[in-house]
């Protein structure tokens, strides 16, 4: 199983200098906001561009495709994903859809080649506009050659999902009282609506079509009519509860399932995980707060994502976390750990007698084909939940380092990992892993494991000062080293 990053492009534009509209800003940053709450988008992956009266962008064109470009750079094909979502007016002519920027139309079509020449794993359309749903699907209306167009991009990933506003003879609605466009309204709802998720806690895109299409047909009055299609391979994910929308969402079975059972080992069902695993990160979270150290020339940063880390060698961490967790028989469930063996072509080195060679008749094998394991945690995986607080040196006098602890469930309850470790001068930054130390605690989900916490010293965070000392008198030598004459 891969990682997939998600990315997405958003454009919400209100002021046009023919029939200004009101809320497509609006429908911008809260679509934004949505899929960093629910779908488990990262803000630093999303490329929002919006234009209205008092904060107008004209060149609409060339943001988007810079958007493109910084995403390409990043973006890894047949295994990350991508939204893209436009508010705005939209126009059917030239026999195509077309959403309009300040600078131009620009087809529909095009955003399918320029999104899809990325080979995302999974690609979303939600297009906010008039006219917007034509001949970009393969429906009756398509000729031969627009099906190919489609089925080109389709093929080019695992699935997509189309979502526009109307059809092409209709007009797509605002709702003053809603300060939304109608479809993007019922989109945000369907994402807020923690009964359209299912048992597993997961939305689907299916679950959200059918939600938009009704909801905006029903409210317009059957004027405005949404164009869907979805293509998805598989049960795909789009949108997750957090484990407060879980607890929100049913509270009879919360207690009907609570994690102590006569003060015994509770039960063992999703719900459970998910709180005595919230309950202990709250608890380490605390108790790191608490430490006491004497440190002026740092600054203090923290991390609940291991994607966000700014550490140059991370998968040194990431072998080390997963191997570590076999090793010791404490394997997480749930595919959160994973180990991949992966093929390695290697290209054959040049070697100066091989014309030679060749000419004699000898036989020059190039290196055949080699593996190698690929270590990956599945860090959108509910289960798994991390936190990194990193002392960041503002001066090379004195070394970098990080206090760190994350939760997994496994088979018989959940561990608690906790580590040190420092992080090293690259030479322009601290950025390097080193002298990682760490201890595991495995739990079961039951009370007394939040007992067992509670009575933890820690000795692993509490022992910093002393590691410090030593980090900082070896730093102290390379320095006086780099300094010396001799």
């Amino acid at each position: 199983m891969s990682k997939e990053n998600r990315f997405a492009i958003i454009i919400g534009i209100n002021d046009y200098e023919s029939s200004p509209l009101n809320y497509c800003v609006n429908d911008a940053v809260q679509v934004k906001d949505i899929l960093i709450q629910k779908a488990r988008y990262y803000s630093e992956n999303i490329f929002i561009i919006t234009s209205r009266a008092d904060d107008s962008i004209r060149d609409i064109t060339g943001r988007y495709l810079e958007a493109l470009r910084n995403i390409e750079k990043r973006f890894i094909s047949k295994e990350d994903s991508i939204l893209f979502y436009f508010a705005g007016h939209g126009k059917y002519f030239n026999n195509e859809s077309q959403i309009k920027f300040h600078d131009s139309y620009y087809p529909i079509s095009n955003v399918f080649n320029d999104i899809g020449n990325l080979e995302p794993r999974f690609q979303f359309y939600i297009i906010d506009a008039c006219q917007s749903g034509g001949k970009v699907l393969s429906r009756q209306e398509t000729t031969l050659e627009d099906d190919n167009l489609i089925q080109n991009f389709i093929n080019k990933s695992s699935g997509v999902l189309f979502l526009y506003a109307c059809q092409t003879n209709e007009q797509a609605q605002e709702e003053s009282q809603k300060s939304h466009g109608i479809m993007t309204y019922h989109f945000l709802e369907a994402l807020k609506n923690d009964n359209l998720y299912d048992t597993d806690s997961i939305l689907t895109p299916g679950r959200i079509q059918e939600y938009v299409s009704k909801n905006t047909a029903s409210e317009s009055g059957f004027n405005q009519i949404p164009v869907i299609e979805n293509r998805i391979t598989g049960y795909y994910p789009f949108a997750f509860l957090s484990s407060d929308s879980l607890n929100r969402k049913d509270t009879e079975i919360i207690q009907a399932n609570s994690i102590i059972t006569n003060g015994n080992i509770g039960k063992y069902d999703q719900i459970s995980r998910i709180n005595i695993q919230d309950k202990i990160f709250e608890k380490i979270n605390q108790k790191i707060a608490d430490i006491k150290l004497n440190i002026d020339e740092y600054n203090i940063v923290e991390y609940n994502d291991f994607e966000l880390l700014p550490f140059s060698n991370l998968p040194i961490l990431v072998e080390k976390i997963v191997v570590d967790s076999r090793k010791l028989n404490l394997e997480s469930i749930n595919n959160i750990f994973i180990t991949e063996q992966q093929r390695n072509y290697r290209k054959p080195q040049y070697n100066f007698m091989q014309p030679i060679l060749v000419a004699l008749g000898n036989i020059i094998e190039d290196p055949g084909p080699d593996f190698f394991i690929k270590y990956r945690i599945d860090y959108s995986n509910q289960y798994f939940k991390p936190y990194f607080r990193f002392y960041n040196s503002i001066t090379i006098k004195f070394v970098s380092f990080c206090l760190a602890f994350y939760i997994y469930q496994a088979k018989w309850g959940l561990v608690l990992s906790c580590l040190t470790f420092m992080v090293d001068w690259d030479g322009e930054e601290n950025s390097i892993i080193r002298s990682i130390d760490k201890i595991d605690y495995p739990l079961l989900i039951d009370n007394e494991s939040l007992s067992k916490i509670d009575n933890l010293t820690l000795s692993i965070f509490n022992n910093i000062s002393s590691k410090l000392v030593m980090w900082n008198k070896n730093r102290q030598e390379e320095l006086s080293k780099f300094l010396s004459k001799e």
